[in-house]
């Protein structure tokens, strides 16, 4: 009787353990599909300094237009005070 007992609890330990590889063979699976679609390291890099590169050149753009508004700007009142004065 304590045979069988032992024979069907190794055999729920074994049905336990083939289940777990089951799952863990699928999850190895994903993670290999998962790291084949990923960009490699220097690629990552790369994205990120043309992006961070891409922004500083906005930014200046941005930059470079209030200049011109405000010296436009500047032109006009000086031209109104030289005008007014004459």
């Amino acid at each position: 009787m304590i045979i069988l007992q032992w024979c069907r609890s190794l055999q729920r330990t074994l049905a336990e353990l083939r289940d777990y590889q089951q799952k863990h063979d699928a999850w190895k699976q994903q993670q290999q599909k998962l790291m084949s679609e990923q960009a490699s390291r220097s690629e990552k890099i790369e994205q990120t300094v043309s992006y961070e590169t891409y922004k500083l050149r906005l930014a200046n753009e941005g930059v470079g237009e209030r200049v011109k508004t405000l010296l436009l700007a500047r032109l006009k009142l000086s031209s109104i005070t030289v005008q007014q004065i004459s």
